[in-house]
């Protein structure tokens, strides 16, 4: 009877031993799990501040590509104001060069009748 015992008795520590093992070997894997989730998790982190920062960047890129077509249209109509001006201001200038001439004829006339 002692000795049936004692079999049992080491069954049963060889049983928990390998209980223990089997313990040891699944807290292992956990650990290793939450290791992999850890990192995926900051990696999924990084990926979305990345995206969040593209697309803020986009929003801007867009905000002043719009300014930026915006200060081409005023651009466009002052440089065409200005060209109406510069096309005055010749137009002026050829008047006041024919008048000019036209006054030194006159001149001329009244200076030969004196």
């Amino acid at each position: 009877m002692l000795e049936r015992e004692s079999e049992l008795y080491e069954q049963k520590k060889q049983a928990a031993q390998a209980a223990d093992q089997a313990v040891s070997v699944a807290r292992a894997r956990v650990a290793d799990a939450t290791t992999h989730i850890a990192r995926a998790e900051a990696v999924l982190s990084g990926i979305e501040r990345r995206r969040s920062e593209a697309y803020q960047r986009l929003d801007r890129l867009r905000s002043e590509r719009e300014t930026l077509e915006m200060r081409a249209v005023e651009l466009s109509d002052e440089a065409r104001e200005l060209a109406g001006r510069l096309s005055g201001l010749r137009s002026d200038k050829q008047s006041s060069v024919d008048r000019k001439a036209q006054l030194e004829q006159d001149d001329a006339a009244f200076s030969g009748r004196t």
